[in-house]
């Protein structure tokens, strides 16, 4: 009697919980302007930042009914303990200080909107933190005169789970007075804090302005995109049951054929379709080899 032995393999699916990366926006617009006076840390201010101003766009496209803070309300050179987003609070702590300019720059930092801005005062401590009165899933601002040092950003759970995001300027890389915005959603864990740490060894002060913050409700999904994508057909005429090797040249004349796929032909002519062609490549040459 001819006995046929069955291995089964059994396969056990442990379930991993990922946390997928943040959706980022950033846009920077470097300063290129004269310095208004002596010294090179008096720069005209920018007041065109089409980069910075896109990227804000998209963020914000992406939220409703969000609030935002512009420091306006804030006595000049207080540093406050709290802000109001609309119905969340948040608690500031640290000592970045409400600086009113109305005019040109403050070595390099300005209000995007009206005339005050949170400063990040150069010589003080590098680390300041904003802890939401409710979780968030969505929050942005606009930077100005990240200029030596660069600046880190990281999302903190109410369960500590910890997101670091380092704002892509190049460091040592800007001119005194850009702008840049920088929004991160996140809503696969909202978050009740976010830090904000000044990174290398440069004690450069940073101004912030326009804080937008958004709790999970307030997030649309990221809009759909279409891409086209050209691929080759094939029409493969041969005998139904018969079994094909499609291979593929670059250039011809060619010895260099590489197989793609063998086909068990369910019908003739059969449409085959190669879905790495002209997309990846600029061109090919095929052929169909009987396998005996």
């Amino acid at each position: 009697m001819k006995t046929t032995l069955t291995t089964l393999l059994g396969i056990v699916c442990i379930p991993l919980l990922i946390h997928a990366t943040p959706d980022t926006y950033f846009g920077q617009d470097l300063n290129t302007l004269p310095p208004v006076g002596p010294g090179s840390d008096n720069p005209t201010r920018l007041t065109n930042h089409p980069n910075a101003d896109l990227a804000a766009g998209r963020f914000l496209s992406r939220l409703e009914g969000v609030a935002t803070e512009t420091f306006e309300s804030f006595a000049d050179r207080s540093t406050p303990a709290s802000i109001t987003f609309g119905p969340d609070t948040a608690t500031l702590i640290g000592t970045p200080t409400v600086y009113n300019v109305p005019t040109n720059t403050y070595a390099g930092t300005f209000p995007i909107s009206g005339d005050q801005f949170l400063m990040l005062l150069a010589n003080t401590p590098s680390f300041f933190r904003i802890d939401f009165s409710t979780p968030q899933a969505a929050f942005g601002f606009y930077a100005t005169d990240v200029e030596v040092a660069q600046l880190r950003i990281s999302l903190v759970t109410s369960n500590g789970q910890r997101t670091d995001l380092t704002v892509p300027t190049l460091p040592e890389g800007q001119p005194s007075g850009s702008v840049l915005f920088f929004g991160v959603i996140d809503t696969q864990a909202p978050f009740i804090t976010v830090e904000f740490a000044r990174v290398g060894p440069s004690i450069d002060g940073f101004g912030f302005d326009n804080m937008t913050i958004g709790r999970l409700e307030q997030v649309h999904p990221e809009p759909a995109s279409l891409g086209i994508g050209l691929y080759a057909g094939l029409d493969v005429t041969g005998t139904p049951g018969a079994t094909y090797r499609i291979e593929y040249a670059l250039s011809l004349p060619s010895t260099n054929w590489t197989a793609l796929t063998n086909i068990v032909l369910p019908l003739s002519p059969y449409f085959f379709v190669d879905r790495d062609s002209v997309t990846n490549h600029g061109r090919r040459f095929y052929r169909a080899i009987t396998i005996e």
